[in-house]
């Protein structure tokens, strides 16, 4: 922990310094925005949480090698409780000397071909917490940033590279609940260097005019392991092997990829079957994850894009990373649907669908946006789940408390400067 707090504010030093150093041909430039949301949940029949955020972000180089760039954001809310916070985003200094390119600092390194749902992109956590929400943003969830170095090489031709990236201290993912209450004195978290290092690689390189990427991550699973013994919730955080494959490529003027990953876990006795009194939420089993699917935009009106998914989670685990306590997970198939249209100008409509193809669920978030001024955007969004036997039913369901417990409407503004 001392390594990651060391590393950050060394960074927020440097980039201090750059920016001050800056010459006037080459001032750093600010920019962010100023946002508020608010939720209302359709099982609640209340306002259930809001959100005023404030992110700001400097960016800047000094000469033609090194750029720096550092990212703050602040927040307040009322709901479900007042709280106030700060935190450091993405604070990192980069550069390129000849074939190489590397960054070094709080970083996040951004893995996969598929749209949102990406197999291969594990070296940072999601910051979204445990809800399935998370899976419909296709913009690709939220991540917490690793202290960290990334480097690239590059062939000659530009067609190859070889990535490394060296994290220097564990980052946990977002829990939510009695989960989180329950990580805070869960064994498995390192607490001096070297303990928490870990380390990734990826080539990539083209082939039949496809982009392919192979990787390589060794460190710790974001979300630890859960078992109940007795009527207490234990976990414990744990390393894995992970190995990815991606290709990415077109079809006549259609984008198409395909991207799978292999989470092989260390092993606990205490998820073995036959364990007395426990009840495992977890497996020692491998998980692959596999996503395969295609975009296009259609000549319709002002443009209709449209990105179709099918991915297939040995765990069952898309929507839910945790099962129910003694049952075994069971393999899940699912659908995964976006679609854009622009009604006119400012006014732009989403869906974003998810769909248990096997438990016949579905969980989907239309959203409206008018752009009212210049960098200045009114979003209303709508998350509704279904499954046979109505909303209320959608709670059975593997992974369905979450899905209930999202179905909601958020409106938000967005101020961008």
């Amino acid at each position: 922990m001392r390594t990651k707090a060391a590393l950050a504010v060394a960074v927020a030093v440097a980039v201090a310094l750059c920016a001050a150093g800056a010459t006037a041909a080459a001032q750093p430039e600010l920019s962010g925005s100023v946002g508020y949301q608010m939720h209302y949940g359709f099982l609640s029949g209340t306002v259930d949480w809001d959100r005023l955020q404030l992110r700001l972000d400097l960016d800047g180089w000094l000469g033609q090698v090194l750029g720096y760039h550092a990212s703050v954001m602040a927040y307040a809310s009322l709901l479900p409780q007042p709280a106030v916070g700060l935190a450091l985003g993405e604070a990192y200094i980069d550069g390129s000397l000849g074939p190489v390119d590397f960054r070094a600092g709080s970083i996040v390194v951004r893995w996969g071909v598929a749209d949102g749902i990406n197999p291969t992109n594990v070296v940072n956590p999601a910051s979204s917490g445990t809800s399935p929400a998370a899976a419909l943003d296709v913009a690709g969830a939220a991540r917490k940033p690793v202290p960290g170095v990334e480097v690239t090489y590059y062939s000659d031709d530009g067609m190859s590279a070889l990535t490394g990236v060296l994290v220097l201290g564990f980052v946990p993912g977002q829990l939510d609940g009695e989960f989180a209450e329950a990580a805070e004195t869960a064994p498995g978290m390192p607490e001096r260097f070297p303990e928490g290092v870990e380390f990734a690689l990826r080539g990539e390189t083209m082939l039949g005019g496809y982009n392919v990427y192979a990787s390589y991550f060794r460190g710790r699973q974001d979300l630890p392991a859960a078992w109940m013994e007795g009527d207490e919730l234990k976990l414990q955080y744990r390393r894995m092997h992970h190995f990815g494959l991606a290709v990415a490529g077109s079809i006549g003027g259609a984008a198409v990829w395909t991207e799978g990953g292999l989470d092989l876990p260390d092993r606990l006795p205490q998820l073995e079957p036959g364990a007395s009194d426990v009840a495992p939420m977890s497996s020692n089993r491998p998980r692959l994850q596999l996503v395969a699917g295609a975009e296009y935009t259609f000549d319709v009106g002002r443009g209709l894009f449209t990105s179709v998914q099918a991915i297939y989670d040995s765990a069952g685990a898309l929507v839910s990373p945790y099962g129910e306590p003694g049952e075994a997970g069971k393999a899940g198939l699912y659908a995964m649907v976006v679609g854009r249209y622009s009604l006119a100008d400012d006014h732009d409509l989403q869906l974003v669908a998810l769909a248990d193809v096997l438990n016949r669920s579905v969980l989907a978030m239309p959203t409206y946006s008018w752009t009212m001024a210049p960098a200045v955007e009114l979003s209303v969004t709508v998350v509704a789940g279904y499954a046979p036997g109505g909303l209320s039913a959608v709670d059975t369901m593997p992974g369905g408390a979450a899905m209930a417990g999202a179905a909601g409407v958020t409106a938000g503004i967005k101020a961008s400067f």
